[in-house]
C-alpha cells in the first residue's frame, strides 16, 4: 500500500526479475515487462490485490492507474497469444473497492476471470495435502499431541502458520539426520512455544 504508479511498476519489474537501471524511463521498464510476459507460458501472480487500495483517499486515482497497468499487461500478452495467465489473489475486501475504483478494477477482473472463493478456514483435506507435501505420514490416533497441535493451529491461524511449523519440524528432523516424523513436528512446536514463554 502507498506505492506510486512508478514505484508499483518498478517493484513489479524487480519481482519478475526484469533488470533495469534507475535512470531508465518508465516506458522502457514497461516494454521489458510486456516482452517478458509476451514470451509465452508465463503466470503473473498478484497477491493481496486489495492492498493497492489500503490507506488511500477515495479521490486518489493511483490504484485505478495500477489496475489499468495490470489490465494493459494482460491485454498485450493476450494480443500476441502468449499463453500468459494472471492470478489475482485478494480477500473479500476487494469487493468493497469495486464501487469507487470504477471501471478500471472491473475491467481488470473481467478478463475471462474465473472467480474462486476459498473457505475462510482451511479444510482437513487442505491440511492433509500440505503435510503430505512435507513427506509426513498419515496422522493417526497414535499421535495425539500432533493431532491437538494441528487442530489448534488450523483453528487459530490457518495454513500459513502451519507451513512455518512444518518447516521447523523438517529442520529438526534434518539436524538429527532422520526421516521427518510427527515427533519432530511436535518437538519443534514445543521448543518454539518454550522459547516464546522465556522471552515474555
Amino acid at each position: 500500500p502507498g506505492l506510486t504508479l512508478v514505484q508499483f511498476i518498478s517493484s513489479l519489474a524487480s519481482a519478475c526479475g526484469v533488470g533495469f537501471k534507475s535512470k531508465q524511463t518508465q516506458l522502457r521498464i514497461r516494454e521489458k515487462l510486456y516482452t517478458l510476459l509476451g514470451a509465452g507460458q508465463r503466470l503473473l501472480i498478484i497477491d493481496e490485490l486489495h492492498q493497492l487500495f489500503l490507506r488511500r483517499e477515495k479521490s486518489d486515482i493511483t490504484p485505478i492507474q495500477q489496475c489499468e497497468f495490470l489490465r494493459c499487461l494482460y491485454d498485450k500478452s493476450a494480443a500476441v497469444n502468449s499463453g500468459c495467465g494472471m492470478l489475482l489473489v485478494s480477500t473479500d475486501a476487494l469487493d468493497d473497492y469495486l464501487t469507487h475504483a470504477g471501471p478500471a478494477l472491473a475491467q481488470l477482473l473481467d478478463r475471462g476471470t474465473i472467480k474462486v472463493i476459498l473457505p475462510p478456514k482451511p479444510t482437513p483435506e487442505d491440511a492433509r495435502a500440505l503435510t503430505r507435501h512435507f513427506g509426513l505420514p498419515v496422522l493417526t490416533a497414535d499421535e495425539p499431541d500432533a493431532s491437538e497441535i494441528l487442530k489448534d493451529i488450523l483453528k487459530s491461524s490457518g495454513l500459513r502458520q502451519l507451513t512455518l511449523h512444518l518447516r521447523d519440524g523438517a529442520a529438526t528432523a534434518a539436524k538429527q539426520g532422520e526421516r521427518y516424523g510427527w515427533h519432530h513436528f511436535v518437538s519443534a512446536f514445543k521448543d518454539l512455544k518454550s522459547l516464546s514463554k522465556r522471552h515474555k
